[in-house]
């Protein structure tokens, strides 16, 4: 084991957290205690139904779990649900990319190997 003087920043993810049952919503409850017992800062983000954790370790509530990260941009991650969400900040906080020129209930997220701007969204009326 290397042992370090230096606190860690991360970040869980849990799919299906289960507070009781199953393995993800105990496994997380009780690995994200013992990190910050550690000394380092934990966050879960997790879906429903969402894990019971420590007073010590924010849970970042995501309705969806259709994530995708933006390979130009660090920290930003987009969130496909009924209303696209994106994120610049590693999923602290969310906004809305409202379009109302555009069919709602978002699948999938694409983005360009050339062009850091273009970002493409597939949704049920097709590609936007």
């Amino acid at each position: 084991m290397v042992e370090t003087t230096e606190s860690l920043r991360i970040a869980l993810l849990t799919y299906r957290g289960k507070p009781h049952v199953g393995g993800q919503g105990v496994y997380v409850r009780h690995l994200s205690k013992a990190l910050v017992d550690l000394g380092h800062h934990v966050e879960v983000l997790g879906g429903p139904p969402y894990p019971e954790l420590d007073p010590r370790v924010p849970l970042i509530e995501l309705p969806s779990l259709e994530i995708w990260a933006d390979p130009h941009r660090f920290d930003c991650i987009y969130q496909a649900n009924v209303r696209l969400g994106r994120s610049e900040d590693g999923g602290k906080t969310w906004t809305s990319v409202a379009k109302n020129t555009k069919h709602v209930d978002n699948h999938a997220v694409a983005f360009s190997p050339i062009d850091p701007d273009l970002v493409i969204v597939g949704c049920d009326g097709g590609l936007y």
